[in-house]
């Protein structure tokens, strides 16, 4: 339970400042281009990725559902993560259909997160550089940063390029469409820990929306492709941002 409650957090924080910024990091493009020099020069890139969790959250009984018109959705979501620790309906109510949820999609072999990642390293590899995929716990703390081990490589040439994925279905009030939300943060590091490239890419409401819960629980398998397609999306735009030539 503790886990769905972070990744809720999690989603809630990331979406709030994607919906302040757009959905990139504006700085992206200036890091890239400031970094042009050491990123051509990278030769092995060493993605770090998580399996995936998910995240249903409503605002209903929050008291906050008259906001819809001034925020939106996105805006409510966002919301969610600071208001639910004092209405306890909605964060119990997401904290318990997150866990439910997430249950329900890993009926399916395919995981979004690795999928994700896979995709990404297929881009990375089509420009002639060696990738390795290294499966990990889902970093915590409200900053993204790749922390070398004495074990890890830190010859010249050498890259991490560190992911969290949140995932997750939204509505601003109890009787609201649950609308998809796919929300990952990146950072491109030299082995020596160097950040050259950090930044988020966000996808929402691009996808099938349910009225219900139950609705979403009923379709979990076309949520599961949808949810996947946004994410595979995403992955070509981190891509673009970090080590496309």
């Amino acid at each position: 339970m503790v886990k769905s409650k972070v990744l809720c957090g999690l989603l809630s924080f990331s979406i709030v400042v994607s919906s302040l910024s757009g959905c990139a990091t504006a700085n992206v493009p200036s890091q890239k281009d400031a970094n042009k020099s050491k990123i051509d020069s990278i030769k092995t890139v060493d993605i770090y990725y998580h399996k995936t969790d998910y995240a249903v959250m409503d605002l209903g009984g929050s008291g906050m559902s008259g906001l819809g018109g001034m925020f939106g959705v996105v805006g409510l979501l966002a919301s969610l993560g600071a208001h639910a620790a004092s209405k306890l309906t909605a964060s119990d109510r997401a904290d318990v259909r997150s866990h439910e949820f997430s249950e329900l999609m890993r009926a399916h072999e395919s995981d979004i997160d690795q999928d994700q990642a896979n995709k990404l390293a297929e881009f990375v590899a089509s420009t002639g550089r060696k990738v390795k995929l290294v499966e990990i716990d889902r970093p915590l703390g409200e900053k993204l940063v790749w922390k070398p081990a004495a074990s890890d490589s830190k010859e010249d040439g050498s890259a991490a390029l560190l992911l969290r994925t949140s995932l997750g279905y939204g509505a601003e009030s109890m009787t609201s469409s649950y609308k998809p939300v796919v929300v990952t943060e990146y950072v491109l590091q030299t082995g020596n820990g160097d950040i050259l490239v950090e930044g988020k890419e966000t996808l929402w409401g691009d996808g099938p929306t349910y009225m219900t819960y139950d609705g979403l629980k009923k379709s979990y398998d076309a949520v599961h492709v949808a949810l996947k397609t946004d994410s595979l999306s995403v992955a070509q735009k981190i891509f673009h941002a970090t080590l496309e030539k």
